[in-house]
């Protein structure tokens, strides 16, 4: 997910006249070249529907392989934007699936749709399974590639995000600094390449108790993100939610029903039923209980009974890629 790009695989597929088998066909390829353009510019409906009609046009020879893995794990990432978190999970094991019949996941390729279902599963609370999943990932990138690779500051900044969820914050602390030290060495420190390690490197001050800290590690994340072009907004407001959630911290009510406010906002021109916004909603609802604004907290509440499906970790949400 900048969402350290959210989509996966680097590179274009190049194809011969021939359609070996394991390819996906040349009509399929410029689909798929057209759904990654909509997901990156977020339309996120429309990306969804052309990866899915490039799925549809491949045969049961063509739905094997590298390039069927790939595409696999770009319609979960499509599916995921969009918040229909069940179906992005299957796909992305079924992507996991792929790969492990093609090259018995040692592949590289393997590390983006295992690192995805992790930042999916550690966003609905299911933090052991997503650290399994996240070393994976990071591994494989580090077999393959340099140490100070954007790849692998991008894996150790979610492994370590996925560390504090289950417990091991001083594991997560290690990953995450080593991260940005990597980013700084870039000259990106501030960037939105940083920000998962800015954001993470926030929720483990704020777990710990430094909550001025936090603070300001959290604000970088979200001034990183939203300096990103054509950013996708559900990074950001996460970050912006946690922010709001020190803010409750300190009492300063203002401060977080403006940034709940801005959060709920983003998520909303991705989904008006995201699952994300459910959450975030429940938290604002919360804060106007605090703040002795009954009547607003009883419309944030029903709205969020209205959205259907999960209810996740806001800050376990973190960086695809």
């Amino acid at each position: 997910m900048t969402r350290a790009s959210m989509l996966v695989f680097c590179g274009t597929f190049v194809w011969t006249n021939a359609t070996p088998a394991g390819a996906v066909p040349p009509d399929s390829n410029t689909l798929i070249a057209k759904g990654l353009d909509e997901q990156r510019a977020g339309r996120y409906g429309e990306a969804f529907h052309t990866l899915a009609n490039a799925w549809a046009m491949l045969g049961p020879e063509e739905r094997e392989g590298r390039a069927a893995a790939a595409l696999l794990n770009h319609l979960g990432s499509a599916l995921q934007d969009l918040g229909k978190w069940d179906d992005a999970e299957l796909r992305y094991r079924q992507s996991i699936a792929a790969l492990d019949r093609a090259a018995n996941g040692g592949d590289l390729e393997m590390a983006y749709p295992l690192n995805n279902l992790a930042t999916l599963l550690r966003a609905e609370g299911r933090a052991r399974e997503a650290v399994v999943l996240s070393r994976r990932s990071l591994e494989l990138r580090q077999r393959f590639l340099a140490a100070d690779d954007a790849s692998v500051l991008t894996g150790m900044a979610n492994l370590g995000t996925a560390l504090i969820a289950a417990g091991d914050r001083k594991g997560a602390q290690q990953l995450l600094e080593r991260a940005l030290e990597g980013w700084r060495s870039h000259g990106k420190g501030d960037g939105p390449e940083a920000a998962p390690a800015l954001n993470g490197l926030g929720l483990l001050n704020c777990a710990e108790g430094r909550y001025e800290k936090a603070a300001g590690y959290l604000a970088r994340a979200a001034a990183a993100w939203s300096a990103t072009p054509a950013v996708n907004p559900v990074p950001l407001a996460t970050a912006l939610a946690n922010l709001a959630d020190l803010h409750v911290r300190s009492a300063d009510h203002t401060s977080a029903d403006d940034e709940y406010r801005r959060a709920e906002s983003l998520i909303e021109t991705v989904s008006a039923t995201h699952p994300l916004l459910g959450s975030i909603l429940r938290a604002h609802a919360n804060e106007r209980r605090k703040a002795h604004n009954a009547r607003a907290a009883l419309e944030l509440d029903a709205k969020a009974k209205a959205i259907s499906g999960h209810t996740i970790s806001v800050s376990a949400l973190q960086s695809r890629r």
